[in-house]
């Protein structure tokens, strides 16, 4: 199973990610308390393995701007968490047709808010919630997919239970404060998830 630490913006924090197993480590370049630049990403990436697999977050960001970001540090797969069409993705994917694309679904008031099943050109769905809490609504899809939303120690054993997912992604969950990452939370996460997986 994939496990994705997202919203990272310290190199320790990263380290610490890497060394736990996480098998991608995510960096979030659109508006978010845990926004980060380029610059910064790349100084934290000074730290890790180039071999890392690192995911850009962005959200109904330019073409340009994404494609610029994959080349200068060299990110491995790219989550699109806007309103992005199914155009752009297989622009995307045109472009740079080795990159991992991730398409973030987001779930509001018990329904989800874009049709996933039109995004025949992602690699991985990323099913989350736009409301701060805990994924509720049915997932069919035979693509392969992330559980995202509000997830931590103390759930994200019955949420892979409960929908089998190839991949979760935390963020929030493990954190001290917004883009801190608490040590023992991160440990927690990923003690919790061992043996299901």
């Amino acid at each position: 199973m994939k496990i994705k630490i997202c919203g990272l913006t310290r190199p320790q924090d990263a380290i610490l990610a890497h060394e736990l197993g996480a098998t991608e480590l995510g960096f979030i370049f659109c508006e978010s308390p845990r926004r980060v630049t380029v610059l910064e990403v790349e100084k934290i990436l000074s730290h890790l393995p180039k071999s890392v697999n690192t995911v850009g977050v962005f959200k109904d960001s330019p073409l340009k701007v994404i494609i610029d970001s994959i080349d200068h540090l060299s990110l491995r797969s790219i989550q699109l968490h806007g309103n992005e069409s199914v155009a752009f993705v297989q622009e995307l994917k045109q472009k740079r047709p080795a990159i991992m694309i991730i398409k973030a679904i987001l779930e509001k008031n018990g329904a989800f808010l874009q049709d996933h099943a039109a995004f025949d050109q992602i690699d991985f769905l990323l099913f989350d919630s736009a409301e701060k809490k805990l994924l509720s609504s049915e997932v069919e899809t035979t693509k392969p997919f992330f559980l995202a939303g509000s997830l931590n120690n103390q759930n994200v054993r019955s949420m892979i239970q409960k929908y089998r997912p190839q991949g979760v992604d935390v963020s929030s969950g493990i954190e001290s404060s917004p883009g801190i990452k608490d040590e023992f939370f991160m440990r927690d996460f990923f003690s919790a998830i061992k043996g299901i997986i």
